[in-house]
């Protein structure tokens, strides 16, 4: 987890994983993403961008995502609370790859 204060920070660390791993994706968190999290492909090496409660990604860390994914919601709330985004999206990474392995129930 880290906090930066700007995006630029970021970029030059991703470039630099990118080179070391060509299949790396960077998915961003949003609450209008392009599909819902369980249609994103988290078997690949992933950084996971994550927003703010208030205001999301900025555009700049939109832009560095190759993928907006979003989790799905009822009723009237449009977002909500970081840690408990972080949670959603990580289980649901874990859980894909504990399925691929075939050791559902294990660590």
């Amino acid at each position: 987890m880290l906090n930066l204060p700007s995006h630029k920070e970021l970029y030059e660390w991703i470039q630099s994983l990118r080179s070391q791993h060509p299949n790396l994706q960077i998915i961003g968190t949003s609450a209008h993403g392009d599909k819902i999290i369980n249609q994103c492909d988290f078997l690949k090496p992933t950084v996971l961008l994550l927003g703010n409660e208030t205001l999301g990604l900025s555009r700049n860390y939109k832009e560095m995502s190759d993928s907006l994914v979003g989790i799905p919601m009822d009723g009237v709330a449009s977002s909500m609370n970081v840690s408990c985004a972080a949670s959603i999206v990580l289980y649901e990474i874990k859980r894909q790859r504990v399925l691929s392995r075939g050791t559902c129930g294990q660590s």
